[in-house]
């Protein structure tokens, strides 16, 4: 029950045993948080259930569309963490170009019109996203019988793409450091950044990541299974060794959350920030750093795996450092040991380059 309107409410959660009473608190709290920015959730519930009946309409004429929404509903939201930007891909430039049309009158020429198009203006790169999201999106309509025939078949990638060997140099890390306080980067960003250069991990890893995930005391990042990017089903949590410099960038994002459970908070949601948001910072500020050649967050990964094996950490404490999968089956199946010490000792031994570097 509750009182909007300065009348009296009811909104059925659920019904038990089909969900949990951990399941109706969880939901109780979303619907709280709605009210308590303006938003009445019955509202909300009515027009989610007026877009599922689209959906289901929409499913039997055969669109585009409602293939769209069940891969995304089916495939990508329960396997890939970046399903939200296959659902982005496919708005901007799959569905304002397609929508309404049935499924099954696609044909080849039509997905080379479309990748054309998109390549015309400019974005290979995002030619390249659309022409992979339609292939996995039109094969998963092929295994569940909803085509006869997928019109991407026989279409090449529009964009051949080199892969980055971007490494940052010492002046550039060292520029880096001492000038990101004069950007205008939120402070929040200006600590995951360097947080990513620290650690070497995954830029969405730390976007999605969560106060209750960080261990002050042990000084240990958890990375759960449901944030890592992986294809294997038994992904286990990545434990990421604190050093001293993380530690202080951790404490201090910790301390400006102001109450999220979120280590990075959007401003305007009550859920993280887009990870692409560290991206763009970056990118818009690069003339303060004095580069020649632009470099990414992606980049500082690439430059974390480079020095520690130029201070001879061996290869595979490299690959549990970054959470890549081993290639052979021992190490993948087999070998079951944490190499939390050996991580810790890696991660050490960069940082006191680190803070040779930025004369720390």
């Amino acid at each position: 029950m509750y009182r909007r309107g300065g009348k009296l409410r009811r909104l059925t959660l659920g019904r038990y045993p089909a969900m949990s009473l951990a399941e109706a608190l969880e939901r109780h709290h979303a619907q709280r948080k709605l009210l308590n920015r303006g938003i009445d959730p019955r509202e909300t519930k009515r027009r989610t259930v007026k877009r599922q009946e689209e959906t289901q309409r929409r499913a039997a004429k055969g669109t585009i569309d409602a293939i769209a929404d069940e891969y995304i509903k089916r495939y990508a939201k329960p396997n890939k963490i970046t399903w939200r930007e296959d659902e982005r891909m496919i708005e901007k430039d799959v569905l304002s170009h397609w929508r309404g049309r049935p499924a099954r009158d696609l044909r080849r020429r039509d997905v080379v019109t479309l990748l054309d198009t998109i390549m015309d203006r400019g974005a290979p790169v995002a030619a390249n996203g659309t022409f992979a999201v339609l292939t996995r999106m039109f094969g998963f309509a092929l295994e569940r019988d909803l085509l006869g025939a997928s019109p991407v078949a026989g279409v090449k990638r529009p964009f051949e793409e080199k892969p980055r060997k971007r490494a940052v140099s010492d002046s550039e890390i060292r520029s880096f450091w001492r000038t990101l306080p004069e950007t205008k980067i939120p402070r929040p960003q200006q600590l995951a950044l360097k947080l990513l250069l620290a650690t070497g991990q995954r830029r969405g890893e730390l976007t999605k990541a969560k106060v209750g995930h960080v261990n002050l005391e042990s000084g240990i990042w958890t990375i759960p299974p449901e944030l890592i990017n992986k294809k294997r089903g038994d992904v286990s949590p990545h434990e990421v060794p604190l050093n001293s410099v993380a530690m202080e960038l951790v404490r201090e994002l910790v301390a400006i959350t102001y109450g999220s459970d979120w280590i990075l908070a959007s401003p305007k949601t009550d859920g993280h920030i887009d990870e692409r948001a560290l991206t763009r910072s970056l990118a818009k500020n690069l003339h303060h750093f004095n580069v020649d050649e632009p470099f990414t967050p992606h980049d500082f990964r690439r430059t974390v795996t480079t020095r520690l094996a130029e201070l001879g950490v061996p290869h595979h404490v490299i690959q549990k450092v970054l959470n890549h999968e081993p290639g052979d089956i021992t190490a993948r199946v087999y070998d079951r040991h944490d190499y939390l010490c050996e991580k810790r000792q890696a991660l050490d031994q960069w940082v006191q380059q680190l803070k040779v570097i930025c004369e720390l």
